[in-house]
């Protein structure tokens, strides 16, 4: 599955910076801590902290990977 996710990302980067933009954002639930890690691992940053509708502190996070 990691296999998976990691070509895809590639090609989510490569498709961006085909189009000229300067970043790729995403977003990880904190329910789901392997993600981040992985996410982690590909270069992404931590950029904010985020709330889903009706809780009062955060459930997710901002993460973004700056393109060369």
């Amino acid at each position: 599955m990691r296999a998976h996710l990691h070509a895809l990302m590639a090609w989510v980067e490569a498709e961006a910076a085909r189009l000229g933009l300067r970043e790729v954002t995403l977003g990880v639930r904190l329910a789901l801590p392997r993600n981040l890690s992985l996410y982690r691992h590909l270069g992404y940053e931590v950029v904010g902290e985020r709330s889903h509708p009706g809780y009062d502190h955060p459930t997710w996070l901002s993460m973004r990977k700056r393109l060369p």
